[in-house]
């Protein structure tokens, strides 16, 4: 480029670092595990500098280096002001409890997919109350669930469904039956990523059609739905899904998720495979608005089936 020169920085005067690899600390276990914990293309670079540091200086290099990498790729967001003073001054211990006891609680497990898994876990309010949560985390990566840098994005679901349930609220009247689940928090820390959401005490209109639920559940149910007519609900999927639309398709709707809690509130649930509208263009319009139709048609279609396999 005209009138730019490159000027290579200068080493003169610094003593170039020894060839180093982490296997140079392999009799000192802890500080080669410490080392490998590192990317392999800066193992070298570390060891190297530990190369002439005895081993307390060594451990407390490698540990600041670790702990200031784990700061940096690490990214949690609470969302919801009601349980900040929960989270206030202890995430920490919040986010290890996570990890090293809920995640691998085998008697813990309300649900699972392809790529993620639903245990419950339970928030504490501002008033001191206990709020029911269900924890969504990623356990196996597909294309779909990668971003184009071939990183997990499971935060990009919880932004949508909170866009999502913005977006219901400010006609809140035309749907009073139809919601998303309502979004806590979304952490993640190196190959962990979780949000926290309200936990629906129902079933999902699967379970429904299928006829797996009890007695008492499906008595509840029909209770609960006695009142509302079909149209008022088909209606009600019109107006949720023309909203949700300006913002986002769904991409997988079916009778395993919408949920149905016992005060007969149906809940659209996981936005994993969701497309957002504005990434659609104009050569994709076309095939985008049959995407749309078919959301809200299987929509209708799964609550119809589960009313009719529910007797109302």
């Amino acid at each position: 480029m005209e009138g730019f020169e490159f000027v290579r920085p200068s080493h003169e005067g610094k003593e170039p670092l020894p060839e180093a690899t982490a296997e140079d600390f392999a009799d000192t276990p802890e500080l080669y595990g410490m080392l490998r914990r590192l990317p392999p293309e800066l193992q070298g670079t570390h060891a190297a500098r530990m190369s002439d540091m005895n081993d307390e200086d060594a451990f407390s290099y490698i540990r600041d280096i670790l702990e200031k990498r784990d700061m940096a790729v690490r990214e949690s967001v609470v969302s919801d002001a009601s349980v900040e003073p929960y989270f206030h001054d202890h995430q920490e211990e919040i986010w290890k409890h996570l990890e090293t006891d809920v995640f691998t609680d085998t008697q813990n497990l309300l649900g699972y997919g392809q790529t993620a898994r639903i245990k419950e876990f339970s928030l504490e309010g501002a008033d001191g109350e206990r709020i029911p949560t269900a924890i969504k985390y990623l356990v196996t990566p597909t294309e779909k669930t990668l971003s184009v840098s071939g990183e997990h994005d499971l935060i990009l679901e919880v932004e949508r469904v909170r866009a999502i349930e913005l977006a219901e609220n400010e006609h809140a009247s035309e749907v009073p039956h139809i919601r998303v689940p309502h979004p806590f928090f979304y952490y993640k820390k190196g190959k962990t990523q979780c949000y926290g959401m309200e936990l629906i005490d129902g079933i999902n209109l699967e379970q429904g059609i299928n006829g797996t639920i009890d007695e008492e559940v499906r008595a509840e149910l029909r209770t609960a739905l006695a009142g509302i007519s079909r149209q008022a609900l088909m209606d009600e999927l019109t107006v949720f899904f023309t909203t949700m639309h300006e913002i986002c398709i769904h991409g997988d709707m079916k009778p395993a998720n919408i949920m149905v809690n016992r005060e007969g509130k149906f809940y659209v649930i996981d936005f994993g495979q969701s497309v957002l509208t504005n990434d659609v263009n104009d050569k994709s319009r076309d095939a985008f608005e049959v995407l749309k139709a078919d959301d809200l048609e299987n929509a209708q279609r799964s609550v119809k089936q589960f009313l009719d396999a529910l007797g109302v």
